[in-house]
């Protein structure tokens, strides 16, 4: 006798507890079940008996999927929702209903809180707005087209979960519009780090743009992705074995606190372009030093900055901590500070250079945790790379390895379209109010037509939420001294041409990052930024989106040259009065310098000199630089954006 096959109901992993439904708008129940059952999908008021909000059914189709549409409801509405079919159901508690953004990008989206803690212990600790719930993508990737789920993803909701993991920006931005807005926000996190714009965008859109590579049929092949994986994942275990038997520091047991390291060299921290540091293997560094009486037995944390590229750090021959690649900062927490230390640092260099970020500062950070709420306060700071005289403190050092480059390592995050189809695309149907764009690192080394992949991003993204008018904001790339070999002015230009599409706007963030740190823990101003945009966007806050942005730059005969600026609040204003801006010629590498002043309340205006030519085809450009200080601002504080725009002739 034949059994009846077990019920089936599946629903995707955005419906989980704490989920956030676009408000005033019907929304979407959808999922899977036995095929020609049907479904219904009810919305009760919680803890209420008969509380019916809303009911409504469905009936799946051949596949077995299904699609419910529920009514619209207002912001703050909750309820329980339960989804039932013949022999099961499935019920998610606790939704609410408010405004649902999308923040993408890669890892300065995805920089989570506990990585500006250090800084910025009081938000970070504050930041438990309960009507403030993320949902975050998991590292996932596919290349058979879009998922229907992406498992492994639950909304995470502030002051009830764990939220150190989750994007400061995401959360920081959400709560400045929950606090603005009276509303609830939930965000849909979809930013993996290091990933570039084309894997964000959907195969049709790369196809038009002519940007499927030639493997990418080989991406579709998941034991060849797994086989890649596994041969990588042993030759890194094998290198890491090796380079461990190699190393005369871990036989003599060079994290002892009482090894005679007298006869090392010497070096300070800073000197990262040291020879003996520019090749691969294994240095260890050691240090010792005396705590103030009035520090000794209080927590601290021990900062070295970042490296280059992974560490093991002991003190007084404990290890208090390690890193396995070069970005993360190296923040160790020492629980008993003795009255006498040594500090050793085992450094693994993989690849061509090693050592530390210059400009960094080292230190231990001695905490008092006897204050309210729990909050660490500082109660003092040891400098890792001077003495309390002033004098280098000496950092004696020795290599023990020299050995091969490491295996590099194939990140199937980074093809185009994986993480768009795994993460981004499973979540179409439901409905949103905006969307976050911040990226572009990964795309300085080849910056020219960024601008076509970022108009087409916004368009993919609209077009998949069925959003054709939804804000989409830009952050624009931050300051980064990091990398000259790569063209970030460039790439700021080219993330201005977003400004082609209706409702959108350019956060400027080059006077909010660190010149040696691809990851600035400035989360708050930026922020604030992108929550300004939105208000202005999406909201109706009668101020413009952003700081003011040049469009136009035009030269008549008496060549009286001006600059034409949109998105000004107030009038323009100049630090000290004038700033520098450059004339270049494209068919010579040379620039001329000009002094602009403003001349009105959204322009700017210089005199040439008669004896300068401005050939057709010439482009002004304004802090076009890795590090720009930036001198143009309006009224609300905001600054103008770095650009590069052609100069027209007038009047002729």
């Amino acid at each position: 006798m034949q059994s009846n096959p077990e019920p089936v109901l599946k629903l995707p992993a955005i419906f989980t507890p704490g989920m956030v439904v676009q408000r005033d708008r019907p929304w979407h129940v959808w999922g899977h079940a036995t095929p020609g059952a049907r479904v219904q999908a009810e919305l009760r008021a919680p803890g209420i008996p008969d509380g019916t909000l809303d009911a409504a059914t469905a009936a799946t189709g051949p596949d077995g999927t299904f699609d419910i549409t529920m009514g619209a409801r207002a912001a703050g509405a909750r309820g329980d929702l339960t989804v039932r079919t013949v022999g099961t159901s499935v019920r998610v508690r606790d939704l609410v209903f408010g405004d649902v953004w999308v923040v993408g990008g890669q890892s300065n989206a995805q920089l989570p809180l506990r990585r500006i803690a250090h800084r910025y212990p009081r938000e970070v600790q504050e930041a438990n707005n309960p009507d403030v719930r993320i949902l975050r993508a998991p590292e996932a990737y596919a290349f058979n087209g879009p998922q229907d789920d992406c498992p492994g993803m639950v909304w995470t909701r502030c002051g009830n979960d764990d939220i150190a993991e989750v994007s400061a920006l995401a959360y920081l931005f959400a709560d400045r519009l929950c606090t603005t807005a009276h509303t609830p926000i939930g965000i849909i996190q979809a930013a993996l780090g290091g990933t570039p714009i084309e894997a964000w965008l959907s195969e049709p859109w790369l196809g038009r743009l002519d940007l499927l590579p030639a493997h990418y049929p080989a991406l579709r092949d998941e034991r060849y992705i797994r086989q890649v994986l596994a041969n990588e994942t042993q030759a890194g275990a094998l290198y890491d074995e090796q380079m461990d038997a190699l190393d005369e520091g871990l036989d003599q047991g060079w994290t002892d606190p009482s090894l005679d390291d007298t006869q090392w060299d010497t070096m300070a921290l800073d000197e990262s372009m040291r020879p003996e540091l520019r090749a691969p293997g294994v240095i260890w560094l050691r240090t010792s030093l005396d705590v103030p009486a009035r520090y000794v037995g209080k927590p601290a944390i021990i900062d070295l900055g970042t490296l280059q590229d992974a560490d093991e750090t002991s003190v007084n021959g404990t290890p208090v901590g390690r890193t396995d690649y070069q970005y993360p900062p190296r923040l160790y927490r020492i629980d008993y500070l003795d009255k006498h230390l040594q500090i050793t640092i085992r450094l693994k260099v993989h690849y061509g250079t090693g050592g530390f970020t210059g400009g960094k500062p080292h230190t231990i950070t001695i905490l008092d945790d006897n204050v309210p709420r729990g909050i660490p306060t500082i109660a003092g700071r040891i400098d890792l790379d001077r003495k309390e005289d002033g004098s280098p403190r000496p950092w004696h050092f020795k290599r023990s390895v020299t050995f091969r480059e490491r295996p590099r390592q194939t990140f199937f995050q980074y093809e185009p379209a994986g993480p768009y189809n795994a993460v981004l695309a499973p979540w179409g149907k439901a409905a949103i109010t905006g969307l976050v764009w911040y990226q572009g690192e990964s795309n300085t080394c080849q910056a020219a037509g960024y601008g076509d992949k970022l108009i087409a991003l916004a368009q993919c993204w609209r077009a998949l939420f069925h959003a054709p008018d939804a804000p989409f904001i830009t952050v624009q790339l931050p300051n980064n001294g990091l990398e000259p070999y790569n063209d970030w002015p460039r790439l700021r230009n080219e993330q201005r041409r977003i400004m082609t599409l209706a409702n959108t706007a350019l956060v400027t963030t080059a006077d909010l990052g660190e010149d040696n740190d691809l990851h600035p823990v400035d989360k708050i101003d930026v922020a604030d930024r992108v929550a300004h945009a939105a208000l202005s966007l999406a909201y109706g806050s009668g101020e413009p989106p952003m700081g003011p942005f040049a469009w136009r730059a035009t030269v008549d005969p008496d060549n009286r040259l001006s600059i034409h600026f949109t998105n000004v609040c107030g009038n323009l204003h100049v630090s000290g009065g004038t700033v520098t801006l450059e004339l270049h010629d494209p068919d010579t590498p040379t620039t001329t310098p000009l002094r602009a002043r403003p001349a009105g309340h959204d322009h700017l205006c210089a005199t040439i000199p008669r004896d300068i030519h401005i050939p057709r085809g010439a482009t002004l450009r304004y802090a076009w630089h890795d590090c720009p200080e930036l001198a143009i601002r309006d009224e609300s504080g905001l600054p103008a954006s770095p650009f590069e725009i052609p100069v027209t002739h007038t009047g002729l």
